[in-house]
């Protein structure tokens, strides 16, 4: 049995046809494995001068059974370190409530809501959930057609597009198929956070400063799944973004 059904490196993205979709398009491009039958399909939706002028390359894309490699394959983050970087959130949060009530004029001091009015500022705000969906830029999604059906699989996707200030991508993993998602992402410009989600639930975020890698992971749930990628602050963002997941063939 061959390790990869599928490994490629750099690759341009160059869209084979067109979808029109109110206003918005959709670029489509199929990319060929090793194996006859199987094919991937990455699909670009946004408005469109922003599918048009894509410019992206694959940097990777490969694929192979679960059973071919060791059980730690997808590294799963140890509760401790999850919990001390929720704990560095919340931190980050209380340090900015200090520095406002620091600053803050007698007739703010005296509002009792003032407090709760500046935790929904900036980026570590409390309602950073509900961003805006008018910031979203562009869909992006790549899945597998052809594997064979009920076999589990480790994919990765590995991307480097250009995001501008206040934008968002989103990417879309395989849906039901997909159990188990990790995904870092390093920038060479700007500040671009993480916010991953499924079923509408928040299953894990990323919110760290301009230059930094930033890492989500999320296992089990239900729904679908929504990486969002916000290139934070007045900066556009350039960052490679790297996606594993498990999924299962048949389920896609």
């Amino acid at each position: 049995m061959q390790q990869y059904i599928q490994k490629v490196q750099k690759i341009p993205i160059k869209f084979e046809k067109y979808i029109n979709k109110g206003k918005n398009l959709i670029g489509i491009m199929v990319i060929p494995s090793e194996l006859p039958a199987v094919q991937f399909e990455l699909s670009v939706s946004g408005r469109r001068e922003v599918v048009k002028e894509f410019k992206a390359e694959i940097l990777e894309l490969s694929i192979q059974p679960i059973e071919d490699l060791p059980e730690d394959w997808l590294r799963q983050p140890a509760p401790e370190e999850v919990a001390n970087k929720h704990r560095d959130y919340w931190r980050a949060i209380l340090h900015q409530l200090d520095e406002e009530v620091s600053r803050a004029a007698l007739e703010d001091l005296q509002d009792p809501d003032f407090l709760c009015k500046k935790a929904c500022v900036g980026k570590h705000s409390s309602d950073w959930r509900k961003l805006p969906r008018g910031a979203i830029h562009r869909r992006l999604r790549v899945r597998p057609l052809g594997l064979e059906s009920d076999r589990r699989y480790a994919m990765r996707f590995t991307i480097d597009p250009w995001l501008e200030a206040g934008k968002m991508d989103i990417y879309e993993p395989p849906t039901q198929a997909t159990r188990t998602v990790s995904i870092t992402c390093t920038p060479s410009q700007g500040d671009p956070d993480l916010y991953l989600f499924r079923g509408g639930d928040t299953k894990d975020w990323s919110l760290n400063g301009e230059g930094e890698t930033e890492q989500v992971y999320s296992s089990g749930g239900n729904g679908d799944w929504e990486l969002r990628v916000l290139a934070y602050g007045d900066s556009d963002a350039s960052y490679e973004l790297s996606v594993d997941w498990e999924l299962t063939a048949g389920g896609i």
